[in-house]
């Protein structure tokens, strides 16, 4: 299936061509499976939409804030041939307040537009390199930071063996950063624009382009593409199959690690695509609406639409962990300080942000099927680790959770909440070593600190039996560090038992909160 025609010529054989017909059997289009009728798309209304061109919607990862480049709009710092950033915030759950010029740095006399925003609306990734922040540099992608006083200039973002055969390229980052999706034209591309994924390194830059593959791209442009929240299903638009206008927009999802294996590719149906151009398909995490631009029933040439995703093709639940580190004495926000998520079962890092310089709150998403733990780092502050169980999340949730980041200093009581005992024994789970590693990382970094390990439960069962559990776990968690080669006159084991509850223990909730090991510093110097 493509838009060419070719000849082969044996040796000297000239051919002129006064007439010619190609013919072709009709091509079903493939669309996503039961897919119901009788969506349709909603126009945003001047508030978002303007007499001139909206393009390239992004909604943030939260739902509330739309990225939008508008073209031609007499305010956009290079005048009229000039597209800008704007953004516009939501009101409520269907309507937005104005939309909002963005200004410099992230606006300039070139053209300018958002590429993704982070899951913390911490960061804006941005079409095109700024140079010292006043003027395009180049092809390629930059970055820009929230601060206190309002937007960094932007920064490029290094890729490895970036090129580009096309004047054209898009661009989109998944939810958690690790992975770019690119479409560009290369050695290597099945046609005209084809879609690569970028890995993130440990120094923020990305590997070198790695096809989709053939079950992705096609002999034709393979263009604007949305990894969703869960980083599995992809949504595109291709000129290179079946479809109901020029370019329309299908979705799939990957199979597998190696990015290369995806279910079959299915048109996402006429209430999405028109008989004439669509692209430009971004969803919250939430999975259950897209922002699209059409040039039908608009205020200006295009506007922005939004509609409801089939079910069929909304993606995997994701769960949109929000709140604020928080300093546990004062009850005040720490801001600026790192946030880490990790894998529990395999103790392997997923992704990273930072608390807002502005409020020290912090947003990030979290992918069904796995045990997470997540937690806050700041020079001098020691956190209290997070558990969160999606093995079974069947639904988009919002959770509300603040990180404890709590000041080392002596007296300072920290609970180690990733500590997995199985009932009535004293026996280490294998997945509490994350959180016992931490402590021992803690410890080397203090050489000269000592502290009190404190078991302690809840009121069921016999006291004398409660007394010894609690002893036997603290001593557990001491004969871990010592196998790691922590002095052991740094360190002293107690059992409390029941006797220090934290918590109600008429509740099944205040019980669970009351079974805890802790640790107290004695001393740092």
């Amino acid at each position: 299936y493509g838009l060419y025609v070719g000849f082969v010529l044996n040796r000297k054989i000239q051919v002129a061509v006064d007439y010619i017909v190609v013919k072709q059997d009709r091509m079903n289009i493939d669309v996503v499976d039961n897919i119901y009728t009788g969506i349709r798309k909603v126009n945003l209304g001047p508030q978002v939409n303007t007499p001139y061109e909206e393009l390239m919607p992004v909604i943030s990862p939260d739902g509330k804030t739309l990225y939008v480049t508008i073209r031609g709009h007499p305010s956009n710092i290079g005048g009229v041939r000039d597209d800008d950033i704007w953004y516009a915030e939501a009101a409520n759950d269907t309507l937005w307040k104005p939309i909002v010029h963005m200004g410099p740095p992230l606006n300039n006399k070139d053209n300018n537009s958002v590429l993704a925003v982070s899951s913390d609306g911490n960061r804006l990734y941005l079409n095109g390199t700024y140079g010292q922040g006043e003027a395009e540099e180049g092809a390629g992608i930059s970055v820009a930071f929230r601060t206190a006083a309002g937007w960094s200039k932007p920064q490029k973002i290094p890729i490895d063996n970036f090129y580009n055969y096309s004047d054209y390229s898009s661009f989109a980052f998944s939810a958690d950063e690790n992975y770019l999706i690119v479409s560009l034209q290369r050695e290597d591309s099945y046609g005209d624009l084809d879609l690569y994924v970028c890995f993130r390194k440990e120094d923020g830059s990305y590997t070198a382009p790695k096809n989709l593959g053939p079950q992705v791209n096609t002999a034709n442009d393979d263009v604007a593409p949305f990894l969703a929240a869960d980083n599995v299903t992809l949504f595109y638009a291709t000129r290179g199959r079946p479809g109901f206008g020029s370019m329309d927009i299908f979705t799939t999802r990957r199979l597998d690690e190696s990015w290369t294996k995806w279910s079959p590719v299915k048109n996402m149906g006429p209430e999405v695509n028109s008989t004439g151009w669509d692209a430009y398909f971004s969803v919250p995490a939430s999975g259950q609406y897209a922002y699209l631009v059409s040039y039908r029933n608009t205020y200006g040439k295009s506007d922005v639409f939004r509609i409801p995703v089939p079910p069929q093709a909304q993606p995997n639940p994701v769960v949109l962990v929000m709140g604020k580190v928080i300093n546990p004495e004062t009850r005040q926000p720490i801001r600026d300080a790192e946030v880490e998520y990790y894998d529990l079962t395999r103790n392997k890092m997923v992704g990273k942000t930072r608390s807002s310089p502005v409020d020290g709150s912090y947003k990030i998403i979290l992918p069904y099927g796995k045990i997470y733990t997540f937690i806050a780092k700041k020079d001098s502050f020691y956190s209290e680790s997070n558990y969160m169980d999606l093995s079974d999340l069947k639904n988009y949730q919002e959770v509300v959770k603040d990180i404890v980041l709590a000041p080392l200093k002596t007296g300072q009581v920290i609970r180690m909440n990733n500590l997995f005992f199985d009932t009535g024994k004293a026996d280490l789970d294998p997945d509490s070593r994350p959180e016992m590693d931490r402590l021992v990382v803690l410890l080397k970094q203090y050489p000269l600190m000592k502290i009190e390990i404190a078991g302690h439960t809840d009121n069921v069962g016999d006291d004398e039996y409660n007394m010894k559990l609690s002893r036997q776990r603290a001593e557990a968690v001491r004969n871990y560090l010592l196998d790691k080669k922590i002095d052991p006159a740094r360190l002293i084991a107690k059992g409390y038992g029941e006797s220090r509850p934290c918590a109600d223990n008429n509740t099944e909730f205040g019980r669970s909160l009351n079974r805890r090991v802790e640790f107290v510093i004695l001393s740092i110097q």
